[in-house]
């Protein structure tokens, strides 16, 4: 076993998708043996300090990732 793990992208490169779709995204990306799934979260949300929206936007793509593999790492990116 390599200790590179594989890595999908999710919501790239403006994290504009709805959090749905990034979680779907990131539950086919796992499935098909991403082992990291790193998401760009929606900055919108987060530049009007609506932060349980950007919350519920990242924990959406946590547990698609989770429930398709438990170890799954998830990582967010603000661009």
């Amino acid at each position: 076993m390599s200790a590179v793990r594989t890595c999908a992208l999710v919501g790239f490169p403006l994290g504009a998708n709805r959090a749905v779709i990034k979680a779907i995204e990131a539950s086919t990306a796992v499935k098909d043996g991403a082992e990291e799934i790193d998401m760009v979260i929606a900055l919108p949300p987060l530049l009007a300090g609506s932060f349980e929206e950007a919350r519920a936007d990242v924990f959406e793509v946590v547990r698609a990732a989770k429930a398709a593999r438990r170890e799954t790492v998830v990582k967010v990116i603000m661009e």
